[in-house]
C-alpha cells in the first residue's frame, strides 16, 4: 500500500484512496476529460479547502457564471441559477442597475440574468463616495435594519437615499428619519413609470481572503500535477503559499505579480473563443515561479486574469519547457460525466 506525506498538515496517508484533488473544483466547474488531479494532499486537509471552495462558489464571480454557462450545478439535478447567497462570513454579490445617474438595487430572475426586477432598499455614501445597499422588507424592524447598516463597517455616513414601492413610502420615512435623525436635508424625487425597460448593470462582488486562498489552492496544485522539476510541494520555497492556502494572510504578496504575456491561443488575431473554457498558464522565469488564470472565458467575456506567484526560485537554471499551458473547453453537450476536456496548448510568449 502506497504511503505519501500530506504537504500541508504532514501526516501520512494513502494517496490511492479517493480521487485525489481535482484542479479546478468539479463542483463548480465540472468535470473534464484528461484532467490530471494532484494527490499530495490527505482527505482532512483537502475537505478544510472544500469550505474555501463554497466561497468561491457562493461568493465569486466564478460561480456567477457557472450559472449563466452551464445552467445547473454540475453533477446535481437541482438547478443552481445565479441566486448566490454568500457563504462562511464572505458576501453574496449585488445586482445594481444604473438609472438616473445613479445604481439602484435589483433582483435577478432565477435562470435569467437579463430580467431583473426593483427592489426596496436604502443607498448609503460615505465621505469617500463608496456605496453601500441595504435591502428593505415591508416588516423589517428598526433594530434590524440598525443591524444591517451596522454590518457594512461604514465610519462616515454622508448620504442616504431609498428608493422603494410607493405603498411603503411612509413606513420608510419614518424608519430613516429614527435613524438618522442628525440629517435633516431630506428631499422626494420623482418616481418611475411601470413598465419594462432596458437599462445597463453591474455585479458587485466582495473578494474575501478566503476566496483568494481558494484560487492559489488551484494554481498551486496546476503547477505541482504539471510542473517539470518533480516538485511534491512540500520544498522550503513553496513554505509561504502553502502557508497562506492553510492559514489566510496577505494575499496581495501573492496576486497580480509581473511577469511575461502570452499568445491566447484561439487563432491569428483572435483574443476570445468560440467556446467557453478556462486557461491555465504555467511559467519559470529566472527567479520566480507563476501561473496564471483565466476562469470562464467565453464569447462574450474576457475576464481578467489571475496572476499568482508561487514561489521565488533559488537557482537560476531555466529548465527547458519552463512554460505550459492547458485549455478546459466546455463540449456543447455533456459525454456523461464529463462536461468538457483538457487540451495542451503551445504557449507563446508575448515580446
Amino acid at each position: 500500500m502506497g504511503v505519501a506525506k500530506c504537504i500541508y498538515c504532514g501526516r501520512y496517508f494513502n494517496p490511492a484512496l479517493g480521487a485525489g484533488d481535482h484542479v479546478l473544483p468539479s463542483a463548480i466547474f465540472g468535470e473534464f476529460q484528461g484532467d490530471s488531479r494532484f494527490r499530495g494532499c490527505c482527505s482532512t486537509c483537502n475537505n478544510h479547502f472544500g469550505t474555501l471552495e463554497q466561497i468561491v462558489a457562493q461568493a465569486g464571480p466564478e460561480g456567477y457564471l457557472r450559472g449563466i454557462v452551464l445552467g445547473k450545478n454540475p453533477g446535481r439535478r437541482k438547478a443552481a441559477g445565479i441566486q448566490q447567497r454568500g457563504a462562511k462570513n464572505s458576501k453574496a454579490p449585488v445586482h445594481l442597475i444604473l438609472r438616473n445617474e445613479r445604481y439602484e438595487l435589483i433582483k435577478i430572475q432565477p435562470g435569467n440574468f437579463r430580467s431583473a426586477e426593483p427592489v426596496d432598499h436604502f443607498r448609503i455614501l460615505d465621505g469617500d463616495g463608496n456605496e453601500y445597499f441595504v435591502q428593505l422588507y415591508p416588516n423589517i424592524t428598526r433594530e434590524r435594519l440598525q443591524e444591517a447598516i451596522d454590518s457594512l463597517g461604514i465610519s462616515d455616513i454622508r448620504e442616504v437615499a431609498f428608493d422603494c414601492d410607493s405603498s411603503h413610502y411612509t413606513y420608510y420615512k419614518k424608519l430613516s428619519k429614527e435613524l438618522f435623525s442628525s440629517m435633516t436635508n431630506w428631499r422626494n424625487e420623482p418616481g418611475t413609470e411601470p413598465g419594462n425597460r432596458t437599462l445597463p448593470g453591474r455585479v458587485k462582488f466582495t473578494f474575501s481572503t478566503d476566496y483568494f486562498r481558494a484560487i492559489a489552492k488551484m494554481a498551486f496544485h496546476y503547477y505541482l500535477v504539471h510542473c517539470r522539476r518533480g516538485y511534491a510541494g512540500d520544498e522550503m520555497q513553496f513554505k509561504a503559499i502553502r502557508s497562506f492556502i492553510k492559514c489566510g494572510g496577505d494575499y496581495e504578496q501573492f496576486f497580480d505579480q509581473p511577469g511575461p504575456r502570452f499568445h491566447m491561443p484561439f487563432g491569428e488575431n483572435t483574443f476570445v473563443p468560440t467556446k467557453w473554457c478556462h486557461l491555465l498558464w504555467a511559467y519559470e522565469t529566472e527567479n520566480q515561479v507563476l501561473v496564471e488564470m483565466y476562469l470562464f472565458l467565453g464569447p462574450e467575456l474576457v475576464p481578467p486574469p489571475h496572476r499568482i506567484q508561487l514561489c521565488k526560485l533559488s537557482s537560476e537554471l531555466v529548465l527547458p519547457g519552463g512554460a505550459w499551458g492547458h485549455r478546459f473547453r466546455y463540449f456543447s453537450q455533456a459525454k456523461g460525466r464529463y462536461l468538457g476536456c483538457v487540451e495542451p496548448l503551445d504557449v507563446g510568449r508575448l515580446a
